[in-house]
Parts: structure tokens; C-alpha cells; sequence
């Protein structure tokens, strides 16, 4: 399991499974990239979903990327999300997934960041968006 004290900006309870299996298997890398990314933001980054175990993940019908402990959403929006697509999206910055979805209720806006090597299907660097009528992260669908 990941020490958390290696990394002072994030807790194992944001970032454990949300099914209560308590697991919380996040890459390492992917760790150091994330709080390269925070450092640099200079403020919290609230995760709505950190690791998924594969039960979970299919039940939520996630795409495989947060049970490899690679993928993490924060909810965020305005000026914040920006500068967090900013850190995130230049080059070298071990991002190579960002998701966002920035309408409906302020609490369901985020950002979805991976580092998923790039494969025919999903080739990489990618950035999509969210469709309205859906809440990533919880089992409800809206």
C-alpha cells in the first residue's frame, strides 16, 4: 500500500476506493505527478474519485484507468480548473488523459486527469469532455 505521508497534499481516505473495499493502490508516479501538479496550483485539489477497485469502477462503468491507480477526478471549476488544465496539459507533465466537465451544478463540475500509455483505441495525448447528464464518480446517474 502507498504511504501517504510521501505525499503530504492527499489522504488515503480521499483517495481509497468509494465501494468500501478500502483499497487505495495508486501509482507512484502517477502520485508524484499529481502533486507536481498541486504544488504548482498552490491549492487543494477536492477528489471526488481517486482509486477504483475493478468491481466498482465496472459498476460506476468507468473505462478501466482509475483501478490501475492512474486516474484521479477533482471537482474544480472557474479559474481553478483552468490553471489545473494549464500544470496538466503541457508537455512533460505526466498527464496524458484529462477529462473535464464544466456545466450543470458547481458541485459536479471536474477534471479527470490519467496517465495511461496510449494504445490504438485511445491514443494519447487525449482530452474529452463529459456529457451533462452524467455524475463521474458516484453510482447516480443524472
Amino acid at each position: 500500500m502507498i504511504d501517504f505521508l510521501n505525499y503530504p497534499k492527499f489522504t488515503y481516505d480521499e483517495m481509497k476506493c468509494q465501494c468500501g473495499c478500502g483499497r487505495a493502490n495508486m501509482d507512484l508516479v502517477f502520485m508524484d505527478t499529481l502533486s507536481a501538479i498541486r504544488w504548482g496550483c498552490g491549492f487543494p485539489f477536492p477528489v471526488n474519485s481517486g482509486f477504483r477497485c475493478k468491481r466498482w469502477d465496472d459498476l460506476i462503468g468507468g473505462a478501466g484507468v482509475h483501478p490501475k491507480g492512474k486516474g484521479i477526478d477533482i471537482q474544480i471549476y472557474g479559474p481553478r480548473a483552468w490553471m489545473v488544465f494549464e500544470l496538466a496539459f503541457k508537455k512533460g507533465s505526466g498527464v496524458t488523459g484529462i477529462g473535464i466537465k464544466q456545466d450543470g451544478p458547481w458541485g459536479g463540475r471536474l477534471i479527470h486527469m490519467d496517465s495511461m500509455p496510449g494504445s490504438k483505441e485511445h491514443p494519447r495525448p487525449r482530452v474529452w469532455t463529459y456529457p451533462t447528464w452524467i455524475n463521474v464518480g458516484t453510482v447516480k446517474l443524472i
